[in-house]
């Protein structure tokens, strides 16, 4: 299928697709006619790119992952370790922002 294709059964944007491609994630044959032939390969770690990017998962993170997948090794281990990161790293913002709420809602208090 063609980039546009594609776009449409995953509701992506081309331009996502064509950047992914041109860092080297997505992979696509060459068709005779120069246009790229996006494959099951690529709708896959399009799809899993789509639910790593909502855990917080960086480019850089997804990449090591495919990577890691497409030479045959476990990721798992990978996984958890960026996961657990993130966790810190949203657990400490919620905590940040928790505090900013009660400091605000003392200012809104104080200046009413």
């Amino acid at each position: 299928m063609r980039v546009k294709e594609l776009s449409d059964r995953l509701c992506v944007t081309t331009d996502t697709i064509r950047y992914y491609t041109r860092i080297g994630l997505l992979k696509p044959d060459r068709q005779g006619n120069g246009y790229h032939s996006y494959g099951k390969r690529e709708m896959q770690i399009l799809k899993f790119c789509m639910c790593a990017k909502r855990l917080g998962f960086s480019l850089a993170d997804i990449e090591r992952i495919v990577n890691m997948s497409e030479h045959g090794q476990t990721p798992c281990p990978t996984v958890r370790e960026i996961l657990e990161r993130n966790l810190d790293e949203v657990k400490e913002k919620l905590e940040e922002c928790q505090l900013l709420l009660v400091r605000m809602e003392q200012a809104q208090r104080a200046w009413s």
